[in-house]
């Protein structure tokens, strides 16, 4: 639900299930936007803070897509490390249509595609990391100010891939 925070405890969590996070879950279209502009956020998904035991890790089977928001605005994905299985496949974190997302400390790692932001303006990408990936580790189609800031991207194929007529930094 809009407002929500969802917490996932340190923990190696072994998914054979993409994670999807719509409008419903997060904000719906129809709502004013005026929160949203002023920094507001609609749903959160915190992992653990404690990377001494490890943090919060997902690991995908045979996924096309670790976790994928579509239409949810306002989005904010926290402290989690996506990994697939095998390695060099799905893409770890996808924003289609997905407004005023944020990520922060979140690392994409050994999958075909770290971040995927396709039609979504307001990107805050911080503190990010996306390693080991076959092709992209950061892809931007159709979005405008789309920010990476203190982030890694390292040992990708492509490190920054960026389409359309956007902005970004």
């Amino acid at each position: 639900e809009p407002g929500d925070t969802i917490y996932l405890d340190t923990s190696d969590y072994f998914l054979s299930g993409g994670i999807s996070v719509d409008r419903f879950d997060a904000w719906d279209e129809s709502t004013n936007l005026v929160s949203l502009q002023q920094g507001d956020v609609s749903l959160t998904i915190q992992g653990s803070t404690n990377e001494v035991a490890g943090g919060t890790v997902l690991r995908f089977f045979q996924q096309p897509v670790a976790i994928v928001m579509t239409q949810a605005m306002g989005v904010v994905v926290r402290d989690i490390t996506f990994r697939h299985s095998p390695a060099g496949s799905g893409i770890g974190l996808r924003a289609y249509l997905s407004d005023y997302f944020t990520a922060e400390g979140v690392r994409c790692l050994d999958g075909q595609m770290g971040f995927d932001i396709d039609n979504s303006d307001v990107v805050a990408l911080q503190h990010c990391v996306a390693a080991g990936n076959t092709e992209q580790g950061l892809k931007s189609t159709e979005s405008a100010n789309v920010s990476w800031t203190s982030g890694v991207l390292w040992s990708n194929k492509y490190g920054a891939y960026q389409t359309g007529p956007a902005t970004g930094s």
